[in-house]
């Protein structure tokens, strides 16, 4: 049977793809724009993936050494639904997409802390360094 702890690994590791997905889109968007922050918005959108790659790496390690296998179900009404193997247990994993959407909101809270910690209290000249260096 799956733990309440393996089933936040799951649900992590499905709401942290949609957040890749969404912001490849928008850093696709970003780079074909002539906005005049994009060269900051690029990095930004960069550094974000890494800090989402690097926590996908963990979670997929956690599930792999705790025998964990889901793949995505048939998605009926407002819910997504997604198979889990665990241990040779079989088990399904439903999420609203109100749930998803709330997830995918303070995940991404999360990130976007880690990403702006560096321009906190700063000075623009300190700011311009920071960016052009660890964004």
């Amino acid at each position: 049977m799956i733990t309440t702890e393996e089933r936040g690994l799951v649900r992590d590791n499905i709401i942290l793809l949609k957040m890749l997905e969404m912001i490849d889109l928008n850093r696709n968007q970003i780079e074909n724009s002539t906005n005049l922050l994009r060269p900051i918005f690029l990095k930004a959108a960069d550094r974000l993936i890494d800090l989402i790659l690097a926590d996908l790496k963990n979670i997929r390690m956690q599930l792999r050494k705790a025998n964990i296998k889901w793949w995505e179900a048939e998605q009926k009404d407002l819910i997504l639904n997604y198979h889990i193997v665990c241990r040779g247990f079989e088990d399904t994993f439903g999420m609203t997409r109100d749930v998803a959407k709330t997830q995918l909101s303070i995940k991404f809270g999360e990130y976007f802390a880690l990403v702006s910690e560096p321009f906190k209290a700063r000075s623009i000249v300190d700011v311009e360094s920071v960016a052009s260096n660890t964004v």
